[in-house]
């Protein structure tokens, strides 16, 4: 996504790998809880991406921030990202990237909203 944007400067582009470990959830929550903060689940266009956009869009809920989905043409970003530059739609070189620090993470559950929330 980062790539396809050509890293915009208003932005914390975070991946999961694919996976999700309470390590991820907690920083995940932790972004989405800040002033202002606007989710955006960027997940493959598959059945797998459908799970990953649902708990993220439960995190934004829980959080309060605001949600948004999208979806790549292709069935995952890496193809989308192949594609848009084989159209010439992109540079075949990589976007600076830089690394941001995150704040300490917060300890409680980040399944659940608490009660009352949501």
């Amino acid at each position: 996504m980062a790539a396809i944007e050509q890293t915009r400067p208003d932005t914390l582009y975070v991946s999961t790998g694919g996976g999700w470990s309470p390590l991820t959830a907690q920083a995940l929550e932790t972004l989405a809880s800040g002033e202002g903060a606007w989710l955006v689940a960027a997940t493959d266009n598959n059945v797998r991406g459908e799970v990953f956009a649902d708990r993220l869009r439960q995190m934004a809920e829980c959080a309060g921030c605001d949600f948004s989905r999208l979806r790549p043409e292709a069935g995952d970003w890496n193809e989308e990202l192949k594609v848009r530059r084989e159209r010439g739609e992109l540079p075949h070189t990589r976007p600076n990237a830089s690394r941001v620090k995150l704040p300490p993470a917060r300890r409680r559950p980040l399944t659940r909203c608490p009660r009352g929330a949501g």
